[in-house]
């Protein structure tokens, strides 16, 4: 016979069990449920306001992330939203030691050149000849020195003494050739302005000032602006991560980013004599000087390891690099 006491047993095992069957199928979690779970807009590890999976961050054609902190869209610098920081899907492509990340559409990596450069894919032809060109920070800068024949340029050594030494031996045309196609031409300023092809254009003073200020932070570098040069910034450590690990004489040259810096000098009338200077490496840039139309900018990598603005007479012949627009 059931008693009113097992009745009442009965009846509290039943709430209990109805309880129990509630709360585990609940709108809000279930990996079965359509509404929440993992994926769903409320909640999880991929929630639509960022993340590694379906993520608004991306890499740019300059090669940088969209995110201010250089990693997913969200600004604690991992994944929007998984509690450990870990993206569930691959990280955007990098080359070497390098920590800035690349558009793979647009950019490779060459280990064959420089294990740590980001080179843009097919280069760039001027005067049908291809050269390589490298990713540094939003720019892209050729990573060697233009050797396009036009008016106003010459090879080192081509029709002048050699660093005002008279008794200097001239150069062969074959010595020359072989300088020229390693390191590069030289070119006045006029010369200078017409030789990058379209797409690409002789940087400016901004452009230095921009590679020099970029090169500089990334590496903990110190420098300052020089009040002759303002605005443009001089750096004191620069230039030991562009040079070429093979174009100088001691020091830790490291090359990091493939720009590969040559120390191929200038050239300079004297007199109506001509003559060419090695040291150091020095490029034009696009910008005049202001109230002297004869002067214009220029930035030099020395035996030490700086990066600096200086200022030049426009018929010196300096070395070239463009940069794309």
């Amino acid at each position: 016979m059931i008693t009113q006491y097992h009745k009442l047993a009965l009846t509290a095992s039943l709430v209990f069990a109805m309880a129990f069957i509630f709360s585990c199928s609940g709108d809000g979690g279930g990996g079965d449920n359509p509404g929440g779970g993992t994926s769903g807009d409320n909640g999880g590890s991929s929630s639509s306001g960022g993340g590694s999976d379906g993520s608004s961050s991306s890499v740019s054609s300059s090669g940088n992330s969209s995110s201010s902190s250089g990693g997913s869209s969200s600004s604690f610098g991992g994944s929007s939203s998984s509690v450990t920081g870990n993206s569930s899907s691959s990280e955007a492509p990098k080359c070497g030691n390098r920590t800035q990340a690349y558009d793979p559409g647009k950019y490779e990596c060459r280990a064959d050149i420089n294990p740590n450069g980001i080179y843009l894919k097919g280069g760039v032809n001027i005067g049908g000849k291809p050269y390589n060109a490298v990713l540094i920070g939003e720019q892209t800068w050729m990573a060697e020195n233009l050797t396009y024949n036009v008016s106003g340029s010459r090879c080192y050594g081509e029709g002048g003494q050699i660093d005002e030494d008279k008794d200097a031996v001239p150069l062969s045309d074959s010595e020359i050739q072989t300088i020229c196609n390693e390191y590069g031409r030289l070119y006045d300023w006029a010369a200078a302005m017409t030789v990058c092809p379209d797409g690409w254009h002789l940087p400016t003073g901004n452009d230095w000032d921009k590679l020099t200020r970029y090169v500089n932070s990334e590496n903990n570098g110190y420098g300052e602006v020089v009040e002759y040069f303002d605005p443009y910034y001089s750096s004191r450590v620069a230039g030991r991560y562009l040079k070429s690990v093979n174009s100088w004489h001691g020091g830790n040259y490291q090359d990091i980013y493939g720009f590969s810096a040559m120390r191929l000098g200038y050239g300079y009338y004297r007199e109506d004599e001509f003559y060419f200077s090695r040291d150091p490496a020095r490029w034009w840039s696009a910008t005049e000087i202001i109230g002297d139309d004869g002067l214009a900018f220029s930035w030099y990598i020395h035996s030490d390891d700086d990066l600096n603005p200086s200022i030049f007479p426009k018929l010196f012949l300096l070395g070239v690099r463009c940069v794309q627009n």
